[in-house]
């Protein structure tokens, strides 16, 4: 008869198992510990030395803390799910230029026109202008949206994260 150590049992021998493990800013370390023991509970580690195993995750944590950070993220991007389309843009135009303005006037007694004003300037600046644009651009649906939607609400990252330690630490043995 063969026998192995499950996450589950050092855990319970080392209750510090999981101190290292790092998570990203605004995750939750109890529910994070719970997940990987509740889906890792019957596999076989890799590993069964606990203080090897401590050092480990911490080690794994520390190489995947981008990644994590990045998914962890997603999570709370906020944004309209039935626009595909949300943007400000904005249009800059130098101008510079010579203006001139002439009055001209005629005589009540001439067809001809003089001219008795004239003024001259130079002008620069830039024009700027902003728009914002959001909405559907047509190209996919608001229903496909919507399922889209669906899917990415399904994300959880404790699963991930926990699904990401299987695959890392655990014979995938059944």
């Amino acid at each position: 008869m063969n026998s192995y150590i499950s996450i589950v049992g050092m855990y319970n021998y080392a209750p510090d198992l999981f101190d290292d493990l790092q998570l990203p800013y605004g995750a939750v370390h109890a529910l994070a510990v719970e997940r990987i023991l509740l889906k890792c509970a019957d596999m076989e580690l890799l590993y069964p030395d606990a203080a090897f195993m401590k050092a480990t995750i911490g080690f794994w944590s520390e190489a995947y803390a981008d990644t994590f950070q990045k998914m962890f993220d997603t999570t709370t991007l906020e944004y309209n799910p039935i626009w595909n389309k949300d943007g400000v843009y904005t249009e800059s135009m130098n101008t510079t230029g010579t203006d001139q303005n002439i009055n001209s006037v005629k005589g009540f007694n001439s067809d001809a026109w003089a001219e008795a004003v004239k003024n001259n300037g130079n002008s620069s600046g830039t024009l700027t202008r902003t728009r914002q644009e959001h909405g559907n651009i047509g190209v996919t649906t608001t229903q496909q949206m919507i399922k889209e939607e669906r899917e990415v609400s399904t994300f959880n990252f404790y699963d991930y994260l926990a699904d990401r330690f299987k695959e890392e630490f655990c014979i995938m043995i059944y």
